[in-house]
């Protein structure tokens, strides 16, 4: 049995990787993601193969943000993507407590504050996705940890044909 070191893309907003397996495979790497408690969102079936996403809920105690894998088969050819994401239901929820809580807060420099709070939504909506990059500097242990985490899962999953 031969294994190819796996080569994994940061994309920025995503980091995704591509290997070839067989069906067998892709279904011991989903219960692997299973057993760390993602759940199947969605399954769609094409002309060219199928698709799952995965989704993994927020564990914020614990260190983690929510998280999404997506993964494509085509034929042999298997594309797994992943990446950190910040809810909009953060995002949306700090909007609403800006615009409308702000306002009655008797506090010195309230335009400020205000301005501030429009770059942190800016800057939320602008980096919902993040790449699960070795080398992050902002929200770095997360990401890192899930980077290791799925090139393990890959490397169990998809790492060859007994």
């Amino acid at each position: 049995m031969t294994r190819e070191k796996i080569a994994v893309a940061h994309l920025g907003r995503k980091s995704t990787l591509s290997v070839a397996a067989s069906r067998r495979q892709i279904d011991a790497f989903l219960q692997l993601l299973e057993q760390d408690q993602f759940f199947i969102e969605s399954k769609r079936q094409s002309e060219n193969g199928e698709t799952w996403t995965l989704g993994r809920k927020i564990r914020l105690m614990a260190g983690d943000w929510p998280m999404r894998v997506i993964v494509e088969q085509n034929g042999q050819e298997v594309t797994i993507s992943y990446f950190i994401f910040t809810p909009w239901i953060w995002i949306i929820t700090l909007a609403i407590m800006l615009f409308f809580f702000l306002p009655f807060f008797s506090i010195r420099g309230t335009p400020l504050v205000f301005l501030i709070g429009l770059g942190v939504i800016t800057l939320a909506i602008y980096k919902q996705r993040l790449d699960c990059s070795p080398d992050a500097s902002w929200q770095g242990p997360p990401r890192q940890r899930w980077n290791e985490k799925m090139i393990r899962f890959v490397t169990e999953a998809l790492g060859g044909e007994e």
